[in-house]
């Protein structure tokens, strides 16, 4: 279900795209530089993707609690689960960022 939004969006591939089209047509951007963001791009979206994978790890399954099924359920969990992590304080920040 997550597929698509971590560590980045599928806009961020169409964005990354036009990017590169418009960069080549303003000033001739060979295809090694275009390559070259195409990799950092990549490589920054699967640095993110071991980050949240680590996150989900250390939080959701190190918890020892039964994951919920139902929507709402998970959801009050998750949030449950990341504030007790992190701190009361972000008991509001955890799902404005999950949103996000």
């Amino acid at each position: 279900a997550l597929m698509g939004s971590m560590p980045a969006p599928l806009e961020f591939a169409a964005i990354t795209s036009m990017w590169t089209s418009a960069k080549r047509k303003a000033d001739n951007t060979t295809h090694k530089q275009g390559l070259l963001d195409f990799n950092v791009g990549f490589l920054v979206s699967a640095i993110l993707a071991l980050f949240f994978l680590s996150l989900g790890v250390f939080v959701q399954y190190g918890s020892g609690q039964e994951i919920q099924t139902a929507g709402v359920a998970y959801i009050d969990q998750l949030i449950n689960m990341y504030t007790a992590t992190i701190g009361e304080w972000s008991r509001l920040l955890v799902p404005f960022v999950a949103f996000m």
